[in-house]
């Protein structure tokens, strides 16, 4: 995947197209990802799935004072339940760095993406982030059919860290779902 911001060197390309293949492995980890999984109730693999955009969209969430941004692949025939990776920004970004990298490869690994903002400029797990990741998860739960076994985490860079600190603090029983580059 070529940048097209010629202002962007060499070395953030390179991390960005890190972050498109961070999202594939995490993808492939789907089954591991129990403790985000267990923050989507059991009953929300079935949302009503009207008027959900393909693409990109903002989904502001009230409660954490925070937003994702949330990828739905073009392919999505509006009903069949899809693979979750909720993806970590690295430290001074935002989700919508990351949007020339991961669309095309959640594209076509046909998966949903949520992109949380953390709370901090500084990175994860100086805040409210714990509870901005179950909410992101739980958002895009009911926005679009999730498939509970098939739920992921990943981050990058201070993303990475991040979950890390906060799958150890909250979610200690499942480390096998970390995807951290």
């Amino acid at each position: 995947m070529a940048c097209t911001n010629a202002l962007q060197g060499p070395r953030i390309c390179r991390l960005r197209r890190l972050a498109a293949t961070l999202l594939l492995v995490a993808l492939a980890l789907g089954g591991a990802g129990a403790a985000v999984a267990a923050a989507v109730p059991p009953g929300s693999a079935a949302p009503a799935a009207g008027g959900v955009a393909r693409g990109w969209q903002k989904v502001s969430m009230q409660a954490t004072g925070s937003y994702f941004e949330l990828y739905v692949p073009s392919s999505w025939d509006g009903t069949t339940a899809l693979p979750l990776v909720v993806f970590l920004h690295g430290a001074g970004a935002n989700p919508e760095v990351y949007f020339s990298n991961i669309g095309p490869a959640a594209e076509g690994a046909g998966c949903v993406v949520a992109a949380p903002k953390s709370s901090s400029e500084m990175g994860w797990g100086l805040g409210n982030d714990d509870q901005i990741i179950a909410a992101t998860s739980v958002t895009a739960a009911s926005m679009v059919p999730v498939d509970p076994a098939r739920v992921s985490i990943a981050g990058h860079s201070a993303g990475g860290a991040g979950l890390c600190l906060i799958r150890r603090h909250s979610y200690s029983d499942c480390r096998k779902a970390r995807s951290a580059f």
